[in-house]
C-alpha cells in the first residue's frame, strides 16, 4: 500500500495541495479529478517522490518514504511507475522502442526470472513487434503513449500512477489508450491512481473517484455515487461539463 498522510505543499506562501490523505492498493483504480490548477499532478509528483510535503508525509507499507533504505527505496519504485501525459516525457527521442524498454527492465534490477520481453511488453499494450526498430519521433501520439506504459511495465509495477494520459491526444488515439489500460487493470489486476480534468475518462476506468478544487478533495466516493448522486459543487460542474462534452 502507498499512503499520503494529511499532506500540505506550500510554495512562495501559497498553498498548492492542503490535507490531503490518499490510500493505493493493487488492484485498485482509483480516479482523481479536478479543474486545471487544482493540485491534481502536485499529488501525483508527492506521490512519485519527486516533491517533499511541507507537511504529512508518504508511506509505503506503513514506513515513510524518508525513512526506506536503499533496498526499500529500490521496492518502492518497481511498486509505483509513472505514465506521464505526453508520451515523449519518458523516451529519449535518441533511443529505439526497444532500447527504452530494456533500459527500464535493467533499472528494475530483477532476478526472479519472470521477465517479459519487448515484443510481450508491447503486445500488452496493442502494439506490434514492428515498432521496436523506431524511434519516438516515428511514431503517433498513441502509439508513444502506449509505448510509455509498456516501459512502465518493464518494471513490473503494482500500481500506476497516469497523469493526464490522454489529454495530449486525438480522439482515436485516446480511445486506444483507455482500451488499452482498461484491458490490462482488468487482465492484470495493476492497481491505477488516474488524474484527469475529465470525468468521462475517470468514469470508464475509476473504481473510486476523489474531486479536487482548490487543492482539496471536497468529494469521495464510488463512481456511481460521484457520477450520478454528486453533492459538492465542483462535482456538479464537472460532470455537467462531461454531459455537454459527450453530447456535442
Amino acid at each position: 500500500m502507498i499512503e499520503l498522510d494529511d499532506v500540505t505543499v506550500t510554495a512562495k506562501a501559497a498553498t498548492i495541495i492542503d490535507h490531503i490523505s490518499l490510500q493505493l492498493e493493487p488492484g485498485r483504480r482509483t480516479g482523481l479529478i479536478g479543474q486545471s490548477g487544482s493540485g491534481k499532478s502536485t499529488i501525483a509528483r508527492v506521490l512519485l517522490g519527486l516533491i517533499q510535503p511541507t507537511r504529512g508525509e508518504v508511506r509505503f507499507n506503513g514506513k515513510p518514504l524518508a525513512a526506506l533504505d536503499r533496498a526499500g527505496r529500490r521496492d518502492f519504485r518497481r511498486t509505483l511507475q509513472p505514465v506521464f501525459q505526453d508520451g515523449s516525457e519518458s523516451l529519449n527521442p535518441r533511443r529505439t522502442v526497444v532500447a527504452s524498454i530494456n533500459e527500464a527492465a535493467a533499472r528494475a534490477e530483477r532476478r526472479d526470472g519472470d521477465e517479459l520481453s519487448p515484443v510481450d511488453l508491447l503486445a500488452l499494450v496493442g502494439l506490434g513487434p514492428e515498432l521496436l526498430k523506431r524511434y519516438p519521433g516515428q511514431l503517433s501520439g498513441g502509439q508513444r503513449q502506449r509505448v510509455s506504459i509498456a516501459r512502465a511495465l518493464a518494471v513490473r509495477p503494482s500500481l500506476l500512477v497516469l497523469d493526464e494520459p490522454t489529454s495530449a491526444l486525438d480522439g482515436v488515439s485516446q480511445q486506444a489508450v483507455i482500451t488499452t489500460v482498461n484491458r490490462l487493470a482488468t487482465e492484470s489486476g495493476v492497481g491505477l491512481l488516474l488524474i484527469s480534468h475529465d470525468l468521462t475518462v475517470i468514469e470508464r476506468l475509476c473504481d473510486d473517484i476523489h474531486v479536487l478544487d482548490g487543492g482539496e478533495i471536497v468529494e469521495s466516493g464510488p463512481r456511481d455515487q460521484i457520477l450520478y448522486h454528486p453533492v459538492h459543487e465542483r462535482t456538479q460542474t464537472l460532470r455537467d461539463a462531461a454531459r455537454v462534452i459527450a453530447g456535442a
